[in-house]
């Protein structure tokens, strides 16, 4: 390949060896040809198919595993009785990881793991199938068809590599924040689970204990204290009551 020619920037002059002659072919002839092998690999940090996704499972060294479960469209904590989680909190941690891309291609071959922390991870994350019973296809059980280990972190970046695969790669180091290592900041942010109908007493305390209590015909009336009763604004109080959600656990 040699100049541009003046009078058609877009163009450039190329001679074939074989042939003995010169042409001229488009420009990003030179970018193509430029390419370098890492420029066409998948820069994905994971694939996840999340029709058979059903169990991630977040470890971290000193502390115990976290397992989220899926349960039809929820999800739940399994590593807390099946405590409700916060579905929106999953499916957005699945998101991002779906969409995460590699920064930088470290090492083709994993040879060296201590070297970039990947000996011991700082966080580990499984991702896994779960069948209930035996099928002609899979054991019951779970079916991890993916890990991703977290090492040190590197400026702005943290190694990374799914422990199936034999390369080192970079991530952005805020990925880490993301993926939350207490189980409490993974429970449902719904404080009271119930309708307001079935609310049927009520206790305020402040100075003094105040009580209410639906009557037979499903009106308020005082317990204790006395008092006009606002059956509207206590029902709209109720209401509230019943819809209570946590902006986030601490």
């Amino acid at each position: 390949m040699g100049a541009v020619p003046e009078k058609e920037k877009d163009q450039l002059y190329v001679r074939s060896a074989a042939r003995g002659f010169v042409y001229t072919l488009p420009k990003k002839v030179e970018e193509i040809l430029n390419t370098k092998p890492d420029d066409l690999r998948d820069r994905h940090l994971v694939r996840i198919d999340t029709n058979i996704l059903d169990r991630i499972t977040i470890d971290v060294p000193g502390r115990n595993k976290i397992v989220l479960a899926r349960k039809d469209s929820n999800w739940t904590i399994a590593s807390r009785k099946n405590a409700p989680a916060n579905s929106s909190e999953v499916r957005r941690v699945i998101d991002t990881l779906q969409n995460e891309r590699v920064t930088n291609f470290v090492e083709d071959v994993a040879s060296n793991l201590p070297k970039y922390g990947l000996d011991k991870p700082q966080l580990q994350l499984t991702l896994s199938s779960f069948a209930s019973e035996n099928t002609a296809e899979t054991k019951a059980g779970e079916q991890p068809f993916a890990t991703i280990a977290f090492g040190k972190t590197q400026g702005e970046n943290v190694y990374a590599r799914l422990t199936d695969e034999p390369f080192v790669v970079a991530v952005r180091r805020s990925l880490l924040d993301q993926i939350f290592t207490d189980p409490v900041q993974w429970q449902d942010l719904a404080i009271y689970k119930f309708k307001p109908e079935q609310i049927h007493r009520l206790s305020v305390s402040a100075k003094s204990e105040s009580v209410l209590a639906r009557d037979a015909k499903g009106q308020w009336t005082w317990v204790k204290g006395t008092g006009q009763i606002n059956q509207a604004n206590l029902q709209s109080l109720l209401t509230s009551l019943s819809n209570l959600h946590a902006v986030r656990w601490c």
